[in-house]
């Protein structure tokens, strides 16, 4: 395929995803994405975080919707007033991209099942990804063949 197509069925990807998201957050804009290739750029960044993360839970494996439900009621069992996030950015995954999206603590909190389907979490295909907007602290739930495995870097939680 043509580098212009591809640009353009993601371009559509976007589209698609702020528009499912705006029917539950009507405050989100197209202002909450990065362009694409800055994107891209932030993305490969959150790799290399990720490669240096450290472990901060791990379970053990179920099945894949008790594999959900173990991660979501640990995500969910994260006291808000505990996280020292000020521009955080969650990750959702559509097609062969990860675009991160400017959104709001209380937001995704609040929206957990909802974020958690668009973002592919909730299939196991995708991970749960809180980072901030300066890459200084980032959360990772990540639902693996053998366990789900939770990565903090920097200072996420209040001490």
């Amino acid at each position: 395929m043509s580098i212009k197509l591809d640009q353009l069925k993601r371009t559509n990807r976007r589209k698609q995803l702020l528009k499912k998201l705006v029917t539950k957050l009507p405050r989100l804009s197209k202002e909450a994405f990065f362009g694409q290739e800055e994107n891209d750029i932030f993305h490969k960044k959150v790799i290399v975080c990720l490669d240096q993360a450290s472990l901060y839970k791990q379970f053990e494996e179920k099945n894949d919707k008790e594999n959900f439900k173990l991660s979501i009621n640990f995500i969910k069992k994260i006291p808000i007033n505990e996280l020292t996030f000020e521009k955080p950015l969650l990750a959702f995954f559509t097609g062969n991209e990860v675009e991160f999206i400017q959104i709001g603590l209380k937001e995704v909190f609040d929206n957990l099942l909802f974020l958690s389907d668009l973002n592919e979490f909730h299939s196991g295909k995708g991970d749960f990804i809180l980072v901030e907007q300066n890459m200084t602290k980032g959360l990772s739930v990540e639902i693996t063949e053998y366990q789900i495995e939770v990565y903090v870097w920097g200072d996420v939680f209040k001490k």
